[in-house]
C-alpha cells in the first residue's frame, strides 16, 4: 500500500485519526467525535497532527509541536506516535520520526525530544535505532479528583 505524509487541519474530519489515536491512548473517550474535538482544542495551543495516508485513511499518525524550555532550548516535542497494527513492522514509525526531523531542521531547531513508557521496550528499541538517546525519567504525580 502506497502511503503519503499529510498534515491535518482543524477543519478535517479527524474521526479516523481518534479511531487510530485510542490505540496508543486507550483513556482517551471512546466517542471519536470527543476525541477528534480535544484534538482541535491542542491545535488551538500548537499541536499538530500528520500522519501516512493509505486506502483512504490514516495509518500511522504523529502528533508534534515546538516548544522552549531551560533544559533544552527551543525544540520540536513529538506528543503522539502510533501505528496501525495492520502495517506495524514496515518502517512508517521510522518515517514519521525523519519527518519530524525535517520539519525541526526545516524550522531551525536542532533538538526532537519525545517521551515513551520505560515498559515500552518495543518503542525504546525503535527510538534509540532511529537516533533517540535516553536523557532523563518524567515523574507524575497524580492528585486524583
Amino acid at each position: 500500500m502506497t502511503m503519503i505524509f499529510r498534515e491535518y487541519d482543524p477543519s478535517d474530519d479527524l474521526a479516523p485519526c481518534a479511531a487510530l489515536m485510542r490505540l496508543l491512548r486507550e483513556h482517551l473517550d471512546p466517542d471519536d467525535s470527543a476525541v477528534a474535538a480535544r484534538l482541535r482544542r491542542q491545535m488551538t495551543q500548537g499541536y499538530r497532527l500528520g500522519g501516512l495516508v493509505g486506502g483512504g485513511r490514516p495509518m500511522a499518525l504523529m502528533g508534534f509541536r515546538f516548544m522552549e524550555n531551560l533544559v533544552f532550548g527551543s525544540f520540536l516535542y513529538v506528543d503522539d506516535l502510533v501505528v496501525a497494527p495492520e502495517v506495524r513492522g514496515q518502517g512508517h514509525a521510522a518515517q514519521l520520526l525523519g519527518t519530524a526531523s525535517r520539519i525541526a531542521r526545516e524550522a531551525g531547531q536542532d533538538l526532537v525530544v519525545l517521551d515513551t513508557a520505560l515498559s515500552n521496550a518495543r518503542a525504546l528499541r525503535l527510538y534509540e535505532r532511529n537516533g533517540f538517546e535516553r536523557v532523563a525519567h518524567r515523574l507524575v504525580h497524580r492528585l486524583g479528583s
